[in-house]
């Protein structure tokens, strides 16, 4: 099963989102003012502020935290959704939005589900991109993501980091090696050895990227982080938001600090 990385290139035409999910006023009203006041404590680094909304009993050191928003285009109108919810058929053609509320260097890799790992961000040669705090990093930014047959399970992997980290770019690397047919044995020596860096660095991600994913509320959010001196939040789309909310915090001060989004990418069959 293979997610399609070959692009259908058209106009990006923002028309209309996803109508907003039913809930309770009150309840809502609850859960945009807390992704309001992180994004605000964030932004204005009001780390003290931030600690005390989370919970923590010290000021908060390290934070990353991100907006995403996987688009589907139809009749050329592109459609918020949550990929946890939701199932993609084969023909759907997807971008995917990245809006960091802080300044971050952002890796994405996606895995198909044979287990094949693709690198997306950087590009070859690349170095990551650092994106700017409120400028959104769309993802292909010239077209579109199509689903093709067979259908699966997929998800891609997006790695925010404070600053570039060696271990990422390694993984970035060594997709883009040479074929095998043109390595020499010294070569090939060397890309067996850096495979098994990155099945292990891989397998370290996917287990630190365990998260709380709920819809936000001071309660919910002091729960999850009782205790703590670090962790990650994830919040999906609620209310009038078409983005899912992504944190990750901490109070270590030597902390190298790194946000883990998995985003499942699920697709069935056409009717058609």
């Amino acid at each position: 099963m293979k997610f399609s990385i070959r692009r259908a290139v058209a106009a990006c035409l923002i028309l209309g989102f996803l109508a907003a999910w039913a809930a309770p006023r009150t309840a809502l009203s609850q859960e945009s003012r807390v992704r309001d006041l992180v994004r605000k404590y964030v932004k204005e680094k009001k780390h003290d502020e931030l600690a005390k909304l989370v919970g923590f009993s010290s000021s908060v050191e390290h934070v990353v935290a991100l907006d995403y928003t996987v688009l589907v285009r139809a009749d050329g109108v592109e459609t918020a959704v949550d990929p946890m919810k939701y199932e993609f058929t084969v023909g759907d053609q997807i971008r995917v939005r990245i809006e960091p509320v802080n300044d971050a260097y952002i890796y994405i890799f996606h895995q198909g589900a044979s287990g094949h790992r693709t690198c997306l961000l950087p590009t070859e040669q690349e170095k990551p991109p650092k994106v700017t705090g409120g400028q959104p990093l769309d993802l292909p930014d010239d077209g579109y993501f199509e689903f093709v047959a067979p259908p699966g399970s997929e998800e891609l992997l997006v790695v925010a980091t404070e600053e570039p980290a060696a271990d990422l770019a390694l993984l970035s690397n060594v997709v883009f090696a040479k074929p095998e047919d043109e390595l020499t044995e010294e070569e090939k020596k060397l890309k067996a050895t850096l495979q098994k860096t990155v099945q292990k660095t891989l397998q370290s991600i996917q287990t630190r990227s365990r998260r709380t994913r709920a819809a936000f509320s001071e309660e919910v959010v002091r729960e999850a982080m009782r205790g703590q001196t670090r962790g990650i939040l994830e919040e999906p789309p609620t209310g009038n938001e078409k983005s899912s909310f992504a944190m990750a915090v901490s109070t270590e001060r030597g902390d190298l600090l790194r946000l883990y989004v998995k985003i499942p990418l699920k697709s069935i069959a056409s009717e058609r």
